[in-house]
């Protein structure tokens, strides 16, 4: 599975949504289907795009995709030391 690696605002926002949901880290990763472990990787920042995907979700939120960065990441991709 592809391992996201982001900065940690993204896991702060996690972290706020969960707290404003009022639940605790082990209740987030049984809605979630997630151990706390993993819960607590994300609000650090780390964490596979599945993981994220499933506990945004159970807080009823999606994950979005910036089209710059997509582009950017496209064409990083593309260049030939990386083929």
């Amino acid at each position: 599975m592809y391992q996201l690696s982001t900065d940690s605002r993204l896991g702060i926002s996690l972290r706020e949504q969960r707290k404003r949901a009022r639940w605790t880290q082990a209740e987030l990763a049984r809605h979630a289907g997630l151990t706390a472990k993993t819960v607590g990787l994300l609000e650090r920042g780390s964490g596979n795009l599945g993981s994220w995907d499933a506990a945004l979700e159970a807080l009823g939120l999606e994950l979005g995709v910036d089209p710059i960065v997509v582009s950017s990441a496209a064409i990083w991709m593309e260049q030939p030391e990386f083929r």
